[in-house]
Order: C-alpha cells, then structure tokens, then sequence
C-alpha cells in the first residue's frame, strides 16, 4: 500500500486492539487486490440521544488505480463496547472483499473480450479476383 491506513474515531474511545484488527483486515484485502493506494477506516458513534444510544458507524474508504475507490457504510444498533463493534468492523470488511472479488472478475472477463477482439485483428483477407 502505498499510503498509510488511516484509522480515525469520532466520539469512540480509540482502542488498539480495534486498529491491530483493522490493519489485519486491511493486509487481507491487500491479498486480494494487491493495487490498494489507501485506505481510510473511520468509526463514529453519534452524540448521544435516546435513539442513538448504542449506534455505530464504520465507513471504509478504499483507493486503487485508475481512480477507482469502493465505499462502504455500514451502521448498526448495538449494545456494548468493542465486541460487538468489531463485529460490525467484520461485516464491512466482508463487503468490501465481496466488492473487490466483484471488480476482479469483471475485470478478467473484459480481458477475455480483449483477447478474442485483438486474434480477430491480426487476421488478413485477401480477395482474389475472379476468372
């Protein structure tokens, strides 16, 4: 990676467990599109109201070449403090590998369809007149 990951928390007690867990989410998804520019993780938990008591909010920023960049948000009520949270973290993760495998195969099915384009191309018809 090219930039630093970048791990920011908003109204959330910063913890390092939850940012090891994140650096080793972010290493797999390294492993699957190895073209990752950046990454940005942040973890919000609105002020509090009635409503919003145990609500949380993971945004994934991923960057990668050519100006491509996927964005996940994922929020969800729950109780408790980082347990529950990192299970949310997960879930975001996993959406963004589905995201990336996604991109992947179009990716290799546009190049099968360059491929058969480009052995059409370096064919040459002659016509031969008639007698």
């Amino acid at each position: 990676m090219q930039e630093q990951i970048k791990v920011v928390f908003r109204n959330v007690l910063q913890s390092i467990a939850v940012e090891n867990f994140i650096h080793e989410k972010v290493a797999a998804l390294e492993k699957i599109h190895s073209r990752i520019i950046g990454c940005q993780v942040t973890i919000e938990k609105p002020q509090k109201t009635k409503e919003a008591s145990g609500l949380y909010r993971v945004r994934l920023d991923i960057t990668f070449p050519p100006k491509h960049e996927i964005v996940i948000k994922k929020e969800s009520k729950i109780s408790g403090r980082y347990q529950n949270l990192v299970l949310l973290i997960n879930s975001a993760f996993k959406i963004a590998v589905r995201k990336l495998e996604e991109l992947k195969e179009k990716k290799c099915v546009r190049a099968k369809i360059r491929s058969r384009r480009n052995r059409y191309d370096n064919l040459t018809f002659h016509s031969f007149p008639e007698k």
